[in-house]
Parts: structure tokens; sequence; C-alpha cells
């Protein structure tokens, strides 16, 4: 039985070390924008509390140079 394969076992070896390392940069990615996802929301949650919990009117205002 013969054993068909596509070039050698050593760059099948790098072409795999490689994907992995790409799908590892990426499940990193996702899990940051989780990460931020979350930040974000619970960012949200605090300031609609603080609204919630002021009477009195709140202006923003930003000076132009």
């Amino acid at each position: 039985m013969s054993n068909k394969t596509h070039g050698s076992p050593d760059k099948s070896n790098t072409e795999n070390n490689q994907f992995q390392v790409k799908i590892k940069e990426l499940e990193n990615r996702l899990l940051r924008q989780d990460q931020l996802e979350q930040m974000v929301e619970e960012s949200e949650h605090r300031f609609r509390q603080i609204l919630s919990l002021t009477y009195d009117g709140i202006i923003i205002y930003e000076k132009e140079d």
C-alpha cells in the first residue's frame, strides 16, 4: 500500500503549526471581543442606574476650541 500525500511531512507539519497558531490567535481575539462587549454592557447598566437615580437634569456640554 502506498502512502500518497501532497508535499513533504515537514511541510505538512509546518502548515499544521501555522494553522494552529492562527486558530489560537482567532480564539484570543474572540475572547477579548467577548470581554469588551461584557464591559460595555456593564458600563451601560451602571450609566442607566445613575440616570434612573438622578432627579435633576444632566447637561453634557462640549466646548469647541
